[in-house]
């Protein structure tokens, strides 16, 4: 009988040996243990902001837990906004208009078109119409009859580049070109001839 409680004994000893020691094993929790074989789920974090970038900021955080940004361009419109992204976002006021002889030329007996769709990229922003009295210069606060007014938008940079068309009554461009634009300001296009 004695045999066989050393025999019981010894194999539990060796048992015990051969089982692996259970604990966090991520090194990045709070409660790692290094002496643990076997992870059993029982890792802890400092959940918080981990971009140095971000105004919350957690230098202790392990585990990432959402970030807060702030624009800090005065040129944007969200500037001083908090976002999740960091993000500026900008605009600026653009206006089209036909010079005074341009839309003599489009009233005239020997041209037939109808109207003038002004397109900011492929996205229709207005139509001009083609009659006459036309100023030769117009602002951006202007409401006058004839004038394609809209606000261009864009982010990341306090300037940017628009690509716009004209295309005729029947969907034919008759001129394309780009511009750039400047946050807060005005971009005035008067649209003199020759179109095509």
């Amino acid at each position: 009988m004695k045999n066989l409680i050393y025999a019981l004994l010894a194999v539990s000893i060796i048992f015990s040996a051969c089982k692996k020691e259970e604990g966090c094993t991520d090194p990045t929790a709070t409660n790692y243990n290094s002496d643990a074989k076997k992870d059993d789920g029982s890792c802890a974090y400092i959940t918080g902001c981990m971009d140095n970038n971000a105004i919350n900021y957690d230098e202790t955080a392990t585990k990432d837990g959402g970030c807060l940004y702030s624009c800090t361009d005065t040129y944007a419109i969200n500037f001083g906004d908090t976002t999740s992204s960091y993000i500026c976002e900008y605009e600026a006021d653009v206006v089209f208009y036909l010079e005074e002889l341009t839309s003599d030329y489009f009233t005239s007996d020997t041209i037939s078109i109808p109207f003038l769709d002004v397109y900011n990229g492929n996205e229709l922003v207005g139509t001009l119409p083609t009659v006459t009295g036309f100023p030769t210069d117009t602002d951006c606060e202007s409401t006058a009859a004839g004038l394609v007014h809209f606000k261009y938008s864009w982010q990341d940079s306090n300037q940017s580049t628009i690509a716009w068309m004209i295309r005729d009554g029947d969907g034919a461009i008759l001129y394309q070109d780009e511009d750039v634009v400047i946050a807060n300001n005005c971009l005035k296009k008067p649209l003199g001839l020759p179109l095509p």
